[in-house]
């Protein structure tokens, strides 16, 4: 089985060229030697993405329309839900066939049982927790439909920015990526493989214990570094597109 994991392209409209290469991502994944039997998006893949009742996110017609045609050309397609693109029921599914998945998930691999999320479950830290909540909750979806799409995207445009500056000038990714490995080490024997996303640190790493392995596989950012994980016959790669 081919499976592809991508995260973290934080598309922010028409004229983003991330948007683009993301298109061209994916659709190299439709079909040919590459074609994916698994395409699995990990979430952050636009820079905010939830669900307006009506509104269909023009901005980001392209990448939408990429999803779709993976769907339509037969390979599964999960959407993990992240940070910036969340409560996405039922709106990704009828927009693209994505399967949305809120937290983690998980699926079988030529025999091996993977894990997934975007990663941002595992963030500990008090203030993560609260603003997680926050963005899942009956109020958020209450101030949704009181401001709208348009003034909804425009907040939520004004929190990215400072969201994105705070990111980069923090080390918390680079310790939550290691925790990361400690939560592989701890799932030995119940998972084979986890594959987050979120601290944008990309790379595979095998983890052991008592003769016993579990692979970590983060795809890190296709923003900014263009990567991407693949999978073909049980072993994970980091590519480059």
């Amino acid at each position: 089985m081919k499976a592809v994991f991508v995260a973290d392209a934080h598309i922010k409209g028409q004229d983003d060229p991330t948007q683009q290469a993301f298109v061209e991502l994916l659709t190299s994944f439709a079909s040919g030697p590459a074609r994916a039997d698994v395409v699995v998006l990990l979430g952050d893949i636009f820079d905010f993405l939830t669900n307006f009742k009506g509104y269909d996110f023009p901005q980001y017609k392209p990448a939408l329309d990429a999803i779709k045609k993976l769907s339509d050309a037969g390979i599964k397609v999960f959407y993990a839900e992240g940070n910036h693109d969340f409560l996405l029921s039922p709106y990704i599914t009828a927009r693209t066939g994505a399967e949305a998945c809120p937290d983690t998930a998980a699926m079988d691999i030529d025999g091996k049982r993977v894990l997934f999320c975007h990663g941002d479950v595992f963030d500990e830290s008090v203030g993560y927790i609260i603003l997680r909540g926050f963005l899942r909750s009956p109020l958020l979806r209450a101030i949704k439909r009181v401001l709208g799409p348009s003034a909804g995207v425009s907040m939520a445009d004004f929190f990215s920015k400072k969201s994105g500056k705070a990111a980069a000038e923090s080390k918390k990714y680079i310790k939550l990526d290691e925790s990361f490995k400690r939560i592989a080490y701890e799932l030995i024997g119940e998972k084979d493989v986890l594959v987050a996303a979120h601290t944008h640190v990309a790379g595979v790493v095998t983890v052991e214990k008592g003769g016993m392995k579990c692979i970590y596989a983060n795809p890190g950012s296709f923003a900014s570094e263009r990567t991407f994980i693949w999978c073909d016959k049980g072993a994970y790669e980091l590519k480059k597109f």
